[in-house]
């Protein structure tokens, strides 16, 4: 009696812990699913990667031919490596004039949207005053009208006070977009600036497409479509991951 019970009360030493092993099972569950909906999803990562990466291949490509070897052999490698299309296009077709056209818009328009969008945030953030949840409410709902709806308003006000197809007066128009709506936008320089001589990037490649007819020489214009999309990669370059970071973040509140 005396012996069982000293056996079954013998303590484990004090510097000896067994490790917890949990009971082995036949998998976790959902794990097979995990597997299938993970696949799925690079299977559909890799099909959207080539949809958007080919054509960008195929235009760098397009950018070193000559017209007549684009319609002879469009998916062929050019014949010679030779940057007189990219010399072409910035000089005899203006698309370096135009180039610096769009930063001076670009980036004017983005330093006033820094600068002003920076101080009212701050001040409807930190302070309360009568009518500031209806100024909130008021710049959102100013975020839902189609930027169209402004033209015909914005053409009479740079007309009155004189900014019509002028560069100012389109960083003015254009203050309120990001980067890249700055960059590609279209349908307010086509509007609002008329002047050839103050045309930004997105007019001079309608402009370079369309002067012609039937005989462009798609290879400067390949090359000239090349010159405006490298900018936009650039800073997406730069700024990737304060991007992923803001999106990761935004996701997760």
């Amino acid at each position: 009696m005396t012996q069982i019970s000293q056996v079954g009360a013998a303590p484990a030493p004090s510097g000896d812990r067994v490790p917890f092993e949990p009971a082995e099972s036949g998998g976790a569950p959902g794990t097979a699913g995990d597997k299938a909906v993970t696949g799925f999803s690079h299977a559909v990562l890799i099909i959207w990667s080539v949809l958007v990466i080919l054509p960008l291949i195929w235009v760098l490509m397009s950018s070193f031919k000559t017209s007549s070897e684009i319609f002879a052999s469009p998916f062929a490698l050019p014949q010679r490596w030779s940057f007189d299309n990219y010399v072409h296009a910035w000089t005899d077709a203006g698309i370096g004039s135009f180039f610096f056209n769009s930063v001076i818009v670009v980036f004017g328009a983005l330093i006033l949207t820094m600068l002003f969008g920076s101080m009212s945030a701050y001040v409807l953030a930190r302070f309360s005053f009568p009518g500031s949840r209806a100024l909130y409410y008021l710049m959102l709902a100013g975020l839902t009208f189609p930027i169209f709806l402004a033209i015909v308003p914005l053409f009479f006000v740079l007309r009155g006070i004189g900014l019509l197809n002028t560069l100012p007066g389109l960083i003015l128009t254009v203050a309120i977009l990001n980067f890249v709506g700055l960059w590609n936008q279209f349908l307010l320089p086509i509007a609002l600036n008329t002047n050839p001589d103050n045309y930004v990037l997105t007019q001079a490649m309608a402009s370079f497409a369309s002067q012609a007819g039937y005989s462009v020489d798609f290879g400067a214009l390949f090359a000239a479509v090349v010159i405006t999309v490298v900018p936009v990669l650039i800073i997406y370059l730069i700024f990737q991951r304060q991007l992923q970071g803001s999106v990761s973040q935004g996701t997760n509140k």
